[in-house]
């Protein structure tokens, strides 16, 4: 039995309690850099900090560019996710607004639960290119429909089918998301504060949601 963890992008991973869970826990995303700076974080390898506006243009650049001479791909998801706006690869440098240091609290948050990740298995490939243990636990991180674009589109209508297979093989899937179609089931909510959005006069606030089939 396997406890599998299927995203997109770098908080998901963080977000599944994979550290009370027993069997062969691995995870999977498309981002090579998001799987890079795991596996180097999992190796103790020194990273960036503090993360000033300066080397985040830098390492956008080298991005950009390809010049992979510049920083390492593992230094590129580091600093691409860590001091991102929302936590997007390289969606603009989040900073400091009104008194809070946006770049010290992702890093503080993901290094304080590295080591409850250690014995992860991180693998770079699309969720339906996993070889996924027998009868394993599955939750998947996908892109909130109807949200920001990311950097590949997203099929929810495969997706959709894939679960119901997981399904009929005999796994457990669970998918967060904000909504869902009638034949998934809504087993969790919560309404949360979008703290991210720093440039917003006003508070807002999201339901997430846990469904399953």
């Amino acid at each position: 039995m396997g406890n599998v963890m299927l995203n997109r992008f770098a908080e998901g991973v963080t977000h599944f309690p994979m550290s009370t869970a027993g069997g062969w826990r691995l995870t999977a995303d498309i981002n090579p850099y998001l799987i890079a700076m795991f596996r180097s974080l999992l190796d103790d390898e020194p990273q960036y900090f503090p993360i000033e506006k300066e080397l985040y243009k830098n390492a956008y650049n080298a991005y950009k560019y390809s010049e992979e001479d510049k920083f390492s791909q593992s230094d590129l998801g580091w600093i691409g996710f860590m001091a991102s706006y929302n936590g997007k690869f390289f969606n603009g440098y989040s900073g400091v607004s009104h008194g809070r240091n946006y770049v010290f609290e992702s890093i503080k948050n993901i290094l304080n639960q590295v080591d409850s990740l250690r014995g992860v298995e991180f693998h770079c490939c699309s969720y339906d290119k996993l070889k996924i243990p027998k009868k394993s636990i599955i939750y998947c991180d996908i892109p909130y429909c109807g949200t920001t674009k990311y950097q590949n589109d997203f099929d929810y209508d495969k997706f959709y089918r894939w679960c119901f297979d997981k399904k009929s093989e005999g796994h457990r899937v669970y998918i967060s998301e904000y909504w869902m179609p009638d034949d998934f089931d809504c087993i969790w909510s919560m309404k949360v504060d979008n703290s991210l959005d720093r440039y917003s006069e006003q508070r807002s606030f999201k339901t997430e949601r846990l469904f399953t089939i």
